[in-house]
């Protein structure tokens, strides 16, 4: 966390980092949104969780029942989601009410194929009229997992490493909507 703090300073950019972290006394899988000035701006707690993560012990974001998900920082409306959180319609729903500028989600789904994990991320992109910015990591040659990728708005893929290892860069505007 330090050290992305320190890169969103040194860069003057947004910079988000997924941990799973110990915070008040629980076992969190957490997504930090840093400023540009390196000032954690949102912590996201991932709020719908696989069995494998119930067994380790983590806790669901956001005891209250309300998802939240949502941030504004800079004008940017940013959303949360965090891998399984994808398969849950009412989250989508939420976020697409809230008008999210940009969906921000880390995903771990090293089971699911690659069309699937497309598929999920064009529709969302497209349902909550934003861009969806997905990151993964690679894994194999097979057809599953991997896919960090930047969708605009209107469902089209701008960018997808699929199961390249390095980074996406893209120029957006985050106002655009479909």
């Amino acid at each position: 966390l330090k050290k992305a703090s320190e890169i969103a300073k040194r860069k003057a950019a947004y910079v988000v980092i997924n941990v799973l972290e110990h915070r008040d006394g629980k076992i969190h899988n957490s997504t930090y949104l840093f400023d540009k000035k390196g000032k954690v701006s949102f912590v996201y707690d991932k709020q719908h969780l696989p069995p494998s993560e119930v067994k380790l012990g983590v806790s669901q974001g956001n005891d209250s029942g309300k998802c939240k998900c949502l941030c504004e920082v800079d004008g940017i409306r940013f959303a949360f989601m965090t891998c399984y959180d994808v398969y849950f319609n009412e989250q989508i729903e939420h976020i697409a009410k809230g008008n999210a500028d940009i969906i921000l989600i880390p995903g771990y789904q090293r089971g699911e194929r690659t069309d699937i994990i497309c598929a999920q991320a064009k529709l969302t992109a497209f349902r909550c009229n934003a861009y969806v910015a997905r990151s993964s990591y690679s894994m194999d040659t097979d057809e599953n997992g991997g896919c960090s990728m930047i969708v605009a708005p209107d469902g089209k893929i701008i960018k997808n490493m699929g199961k390249e290892i390095g980074s996406v860069s893209v120029e957006i505007e985050p106002f655009e909507k479909y």
